[in-house]
């Protein structure tokens, strides 16, 4: 028999094994094989997706990625570590380092070849499917034809094929590398005695105060600053929880007076728990990532309303220049919206100029849309009537005096703070010394974009708003028109009837609501859509370390098992000592998991709470976690079936 032969029996034999491996880098493959297809379709790169769309469904690939690398290194390591003792006898027999190389090099690459072709096969088989989702999703006109790139297959093959090598080759050095004693010894070296150090629980107990202490109060400051320091501690608290902290809790639970499987459950996951620390870690963090990260997914999504109306507050605005005619009249607008079966309820214009202050402390100057008092009133009012779910985000500061002014900032998360002085002036005009009253982010105008009007809205008093604008431009004037549409989700073709009729450097004439809201629905539901894919990748990781950890200490149990069976104990006795230890296995992590997702949950629901939007977080959270732990019981109650029945299994000795 050849080395080739035996390794290719070898593989056979352990199909068991190697099925719940084989099944998650198939369907890692599949994922990204789809992605690829999709983004790369000739149709979809031909304007079926935004800009933006396309950023995030491209960040999704690499997602995807990564996780195949991470798991591919971490599970298929775990499976030569399980088949130790076979490599030791191999050894002990005779067998080279050089042999062992090739035949664990071989094994990798003929599994890395076999889950490219299953999961690319899948993929082609279920990409039809796939892009009709996609084209639901997005609302496009029209069905995605069916394509299969080339770039997505040589994409495909050559990444996995190099990460299949690459890790094969790792892997079979380190098998190769390790003394007949150690492989033969593998299990009973890593056992060791559930002591801990107080040292080490303190620091876990630190770690994952601290991280959820910045979690909670701090991150909103800066979220970038404070989100990696948040994770590494979580990380580091999550580990030395098991490792230290859960040791330390099961030997006082030892102390105390237990009945026999009581004992016996609680000694035997105190001795394993250690052992059990990084799997039960990273089962923990993938099951927080897919908590927080859905539900939050599933948040956004509930209030995508909500934000469109709080960002364009009209329907349809023009912005037009007072010294010369703009290329939309108010009356064309009307017409336009009318004939398209959504007519406008109320029409409100505004006189506004542009200018720039400055505060007595700072070198910069600060471009504002410049409001009078009554102007501003006026707008307002029309948009409480228009909008009445509107009227809690409309608050107005009190009216200015002469002399003062309110500046309205429309993101406070972005600028909290402008001005600390608050004695301002306009540049370019004398003796326009203003007393800011205070700052709030009421929003009365549509976002403008780049090359539009300021976002930044300074409002005066009457008396002061004719006084600076006399010494302002012509140019710096213009006359804007808000027009408010009931049925505003069914104005998208009026609106680019009328884009249509303007010139191509005209974008600053026209804003609406009704084009963001859809690129923002569409970025979030392709989100949504790949974190479905992605969800599924983690929780099948999860049930892989679940898996690989359960068999790793199948021979152990199944010894212990007949041990125990001929000193009297009974089948059913030790049946709830292995039920109550994969119990403990499977929603230990997903508890954990619910306490630090409920931290984040709590940082976003700040978040959320700081742009004043309706509805709460956590009703969606807790049926995210409802999912999430019925899958959960649904694998454990098939593994724990087939595990005792392995267990139990006389012949199997």
């Amino acid at each position: 028999m050849t080395w080739r032969q035996l390794a290719c029996k070898i593989t056979l034999h352990n199909t068991r094994r190697y099925l719940g491996y084989l099944a998650s880098s198939a369907l890692a493959v599949l994922v990204f094989f789809m992605f690829s297809c999709f983004s790369q379709n000739n149709a979809v790169k031909h304007g079926y997706m935004t800009q933006s769309a396309a950023y995030v469904f491209g960040g999704c690939e690499y997602i995807v990625i990564f996780f195949a690398v991470l798991f591919i290194l971490f599970f298929h390591a775990a499976l030569i570590r399980m088949r130790s003792k076979e490599f030791g006898l191999f050894r002990v027999l005779g067998m080279g380092p050089t042999q062992v190389w090739r035949m664990v090099f071989t094994e990798s690459v003929f599994l890395g070849v076999l889950a490219m072709v299953v999961g690319m096969a899948a993929g082609t088989l279920f990409l039809k499917l796939f892009l009709m989702a996609m084209g639901r999703i997005l609302e496009l006109p029209t069905t995605i034809p069916f394509e299969v790139p080339t770039g997505a297959v040589v994409s495909t093959v050559f990444i996995f094929g190099v990460l299949f090598v690459v890790e094969g080759w790792l892997t079979a050095s380190r098998a190769a590398m390790r003394t007949p004693k150690s492989l033969l010894l593998a299990d009973r070296t890593r056992q060791k005695p559930p002591r801990t150090s107080w040292l080490g629980v303190v620091a876990g107990l630190v770690a994952l105060g601290l991280g959820y202490y910045l979690a909670v109060g701090h991150s909103l400051q800066s979220t970038t600053m404070y989100f990696f320091p948040i994770l590494i501690l979580v990380s580091i608290g999550t580990y030395l929880l098991f490792s230290q902290i859960s040791v330390l809790v099961l030997n006082l639970l030892r102390k105390r007076p237990l009945n026999g499987i009581q004992l016996l459950v609680t000694g035997r996951f105190a001795h394993r728990m250690k052992d059990n620390a990084r799997v039960l870690t990273v089962v923990t963090l993938l099951s927080a990532v897919v908590l927080t990260s859905m539900a939050s997914m599933f948040r956004f999504q509930s209030i995508l309303h909500q934000n469109s109306t709080h960002i364009d507050p009209f329907t349809v605005m023009t912005v037009n220049r007072q010294s010369q005619p703009g290329p939309l009249t108010p009356e064309q607008v009307q017409a336009k919206l009318r004939a398209a079966g959504t007519p406008a309820s109320q029409m409100v214009s505004a006189s506004v100029s542009v200018a720039t202050i400055r505060g007595q402390s700072q070198q910069r100057g600060l471009k504002v849309v410049l409001v009078s008092e009554s102007t501003f009133e006026h707008v307002r009012q029309a948009l409480v009537n228009a909008e009445p779910a509107l009227r809690p985000y409309l608050k107005a500061l009190a009216a200015p005096q002469p002399g003062h002014a309110n500046l309205y900032v429309p993101y406070p998360l972005v600028m909290p703070r402008i001005f600390t002085d608050p004695h301002i002036r306009v540049m370019g005009v004398l003796h326009s010394n203003l007393v800011l009253n205070g700052q709030s982010d009421t929003r009365i105008f549509n976002e403008q974009g780049d090359g539009g009007l300021p976002e930044f809205v300074l409002v005066v008093s009457d008396a002061d708003y004719v006084s600076i604008t006399s010494s302002l431009p012509d140019s710096a004037k213009y006359t804007l028109h808000g027009f408010s549409v009931p049925k505003w989700k069914q104005s998208q073709a009026v609106v680019q009837v009328l884009k249509s009729e303007l010139p191509k450097s005209g974008s600053m004439y026209l804003t609406d609501r009704i084009t963001a809201d859809s690129q923002t629905r569409q970025i979030f539901s392709v989100m949504l859509f790949a974190g479905f894919f992605i969800s599924a990748l983690f929780l099948l990781a999860c049930a892989s370390a679940i898996y690989f950890r359960i068999q790793a200490q199948y021979e152990s149990d199944r010894s212990q098992y007949f041990s125990l069976r001929r000193m009297g104990m009974q089948r059913q006795e030790m049946g709830r000592v292995l039920t109550a230890e994969l119990f403990l296995l499977f929603f230990v992590p997903v508890g954990v998991a619910l306490v630090h997702s409920a931290f984040a949950m709590v940082d976003f629901s700040h978040l959320i709470t700081l742009h004043r939007l309706d509805g709460s977080t956590w009703p969606i959270f807790l049926g995210v976690v409802g999912i999430y732990a019925l899958f959960t019981a649904v694998y454990f109650m098939v593994a724990r079936a087939r595990y005792l029945a392995q267990v139990a299994d006389s012949r199997s000795r």
